[in-house]
């Protein structure tokens, strides 16, 4: 698992109080909800220094670690 992935993960960790696998469900299992999907957009952009355009901000986006990963690759 590469850097960002393992951050990504962490980060959700302190943010919902779960532990996901990187292809677990995160919006539709609701493991991340509005608020939580803000920091971890924040804590993302932060520690990347991309900034995510809000048309990329959406539930298929951010569904897994994988995906969001994949997203910020894109930047």
């Amino acid at each position: 698992m590469d850097d960002l992935k393992i951050f990504i993960r962490q980060r959700i960790t302190e943010l919902a109080f779960k532990k996901v696998g990187v292809d677990d469900s995160l919006i539709k299992s609701k493991v991340l909800d509005s608020i939580t999907l803000v920091e971890l957009v924040v804590a993302i952009e932060e520690k990347t220094g991309k900034q995510f355009p809000q048309h990329l901000i959406t539930d298929d986006n951010f569904e897994t670690i994988n995906k969001i990963a994949e997203t910020v690759n894109k930047l």
